[in-house]
């Protein structure tokens, strides 16, 4: 069984029934892809759909059974009683100290990029609010600015701090554009600190708080791995107080949060594992 079908999870299916596993993969959203979806959406990254869709011919392909609209929680998987369980669960947002005490729009903004939240529309009066300037931040900005709304990029890093864990060629272009862009004011230096009903109450450096209209607050200042399922499972576990009837993996963002690349890596290093558990170690050659 394999829950979570974004770029790992859709990676691991693939490869466990290419090696025999018969594979149940499960994802909760109505569609597979993930953050492989979240990738490809930005401006100028929109070739990563080739890959999305190289995959989905893949599953038509394979005898991987395909369970949509599906979350698998370890009721589920105690029911199911798989020989094993990879979850591809996937990232969720650090904590945060932010006061929320109104009727504001507040969510993740890479949910923005999945298409699964409705906005209102962003004015120069009240802007959309991005708070977190990594590259998640710095795409959603440039990605809605381009939808038509007015966009407001928070940071408490300074200006060249924007982006910078992306790749040195994209993150010149990306900050560029950003630049130049009118629909995006980036304010620097500042912590949103709550959110009301009509706007955000920001912190600056100085430690002078302003209050800022905003018509939606979307958080991008930072991501965990999601080890939800993965602890409900060993609680289940250490009740019963029996060794482990599965055998559990943890791979992509739900092992460490990373790049597609390594999502990817994590698959093909964990059906590559389970086949050494199931066949013995192989000789190595050269």
């Amino acid at each position: 069984m394999v829950v979570g079908g974004g770029p790992a999870g859709m990676t691991a299916s693939l490869l466990l029934a290419q090696a025999g596993y018969a594979v149940d993969l499960y994802e909760q959203r109505a569609a597979l892809g993930g953050n492989l979806i979240a990738s490809a959406t930005p401006p100028g990254k929109e070739k990563l759909f080739w890959y999305h869709k190289f995959l989905l011919r893949r599953f038509a392909l394979s005898r991987v059974r395909v369970w949509l609209n599906t979350r698998a929680d370890a009721e589920i998987i105690m029911q199911r009683q798989p020989h094993v369980v990879i979850l591809a669960t996937g990232a969720r947002l650090a904590p945060i100290a932010l006061q929320h005490n109104g009727s504001l729009l507040v969510d993740a903004a890479y949910r923005v990029l999945l298409g699964d939240v409705r906005l209102p529309r962003g004015t120069i009066e009240r802007p959309l609010v991005i708070y977190g300037g990594g590259e998640t931040g710095a795409e959603v900005a440039e990605f809605l600015a381009a939808q038509g709304h007015q966009v407001l990029l928070v940071t408490r890093s300074g200006r060249d701090g924007i982006a910078r864990n992306s790749d040195r060629s994209y993150r010149k272009h990306l900050l560029a554009r950003l630049h130049r862009n009118e629909a995006v004011r980036i304010l620097d230096n500042t912590q949103v600190i709550s959110a009301a009903d009509t706007g955000v109450v920001l912190r600056a450096a100085s430690g002078e708080s302003l209050a800022q209209p905003a018509s939606a607050l979307l958080l991008a200042h930072g991501l965990r791995p999601d080890r939800t399922l993965a602890d409900a499972l060993a609680s289940v576990f250490q009740q019963t107080g029996a060794e482990a009837p599965m055998h559990v993996m943890s791979i992509g963002d739900a092992n460490e949060v990373a790049r597609i690349g390594e999502a990817v890596r994590d698959a093909y290093q964990a059906v590559h594992a389970l086949r050494g558990l199931a066949l013995g170690a192989e000789p190595l050659a050269c």
